[in-house]
């Protein structure tokens, strides 16, 4: 019989050849040649195969295979989908993006969530005092120094036409010199007497804590400590000297204090002007130092072997071995050294028992 599918529409025009074939033995079937014939009958399983239109096919020319149809568009590179290869790269990429999007998301909801810790916090306590022979200097700016105060004192006296010295090309008044010294303590009210210290009579002043934490920070600043958990950044974070009144150490001076007078020079590069300076100067003195840390970070150890190079090498106050002089250098009193929890604040720990 003749080999035209099911209603032989598809060979029109063709020329028939090859051999006939009989049912499934393969004999008396008509070949036909040709390219793009509609073919119907039975697919291997038995059914009935029903297909679409096939484009004339030659070279690299390739089809888009969209549902059951193809559609002769050209194929370019080894992309097999009627599309450029770029086009197809760029789809594989969004399905890969997506694929692990979706995997990343499942293991987000695998894990436990987040918790935040309280911090493991402990405090060290010790007491420090000058090196035999340095002293400590202080030097506070009054608020009433200010330039642009009227009532700064170099102001009343220029304005009033009070005695003046001349230095640089620059008028300066005279300044009174026990009312300069006493403006360079840091007074803890009810404590402090400065007139029985100036005397020479032990008493109590303050010293500002930040003044100890900043030195801790630029000893970790060192080259030796930047790769390690000891750098400044990291010191910085984790560790705090606290203060009392005003942020203050309590320190105390055993044989009270004398003015220091010295010339300085103020100001910038060829600008600078000579001035006199008075500014107490402690013989001898002593702190004890509370230090708060997180001890995850560091050991106490860690903290006493910071505080010694501190002492050594930055030092305190004014003209400190940090500018090139040897005042506010200190010492460790290592049988004070002291190391305890630090306690959370009480309204700290009730929070935390109602949000657990």
């Amino acid at each position: 019989m003749d080999w035209n599918g099911l209603d032989g529409s598809a060979t029109e025009g063709q020329e028939r050849i090859g051999k006939e074939r009989n049912g499934k033995d393969g004999i008396g079937a008509e070949r036909q040649e040709g390219s793009g014939t509609e073919r119907r009958g039975k697919d291997r399983s038995g059914k009935e195969r029903t297909g679409r239109d096939r484009q004339e096919r030659t070279g690299a020319d390739g089809q888009e295979w969209t549902g059951e149809e193809w559609k002769g568009r050209e194929r370019i590179g080894g992309a097999w989908s009627g599309r450029s290869g770029s086009e197809n790269a760029t789809n594989n990429k969004r399905k890969m993006k997506m694929k692990k999007a979706n995997t990343e998301a499942k293991k987000i909801e695998t894990k436990e969530p987040m918790r935040v810790m309280v911090p493991n916090f402990e405090l060290l306590t010790v007491k420090i005092h000058n090196p035999e022979g340095v002293g400590l200097m202080t030097h506070r700016r009054p608020p009433e120094s200010d330039m642009g105060n009227p009532d700064n004192p170099e102001n009343v006296a220029l304005r009033e036409g009070g005695k003046v010295e001349r230095s640089n090309r620059k008028i300066h008044p005279l300044r009174d010199k026990l009312q300069e010294a006493r403006h360079s303590f840091y007074e803890i009210p009810g404590k402090t007497n400065i007139d029985k210290i100036l005397e020479g009579k032990p008493g109590v002043i303050g010293l500002p804590a930040s003044g100890f934490g900043k030195s801790l920070r630029t000893t970790a600043m060192s080259p030796k400590y930047a790769k390690t958990e000891l750098n400044g950044e990291m010191v910085k974070r984790n560790v705090f000297v606290l203060g009392g009144f005003n942020e203050w150490v309590e320190a105390h001076c055993p044989k009270g204090a004398y003015i220091d007078e010295r010339i300085v020079l103020i100001g910038k590069g060829q600008n600078k002007s000579p001035q006199m300076r008075y500014r107490p100067m402690f013989p001898e003195w002593n702190a004890e130092l509370r230090i708060k840390y997180d001890a995850d970070v560091f050991s106490a150890q860690d903290i006493v072997n910071l505080l010694i190079e501190a002492g050594i090498r930055i030092g305190w106050g004014e003209n400190r071995p940090e500018k090139g002089y040897s005042n506010g250098m200190w010492e460790l009193d290592f049988k004070s050294i002291r190391v305890e929890k630090y306690e959370l604040p009480k309204w700290t720990a009730d929070v935390i028992k109602r949000v657990a």
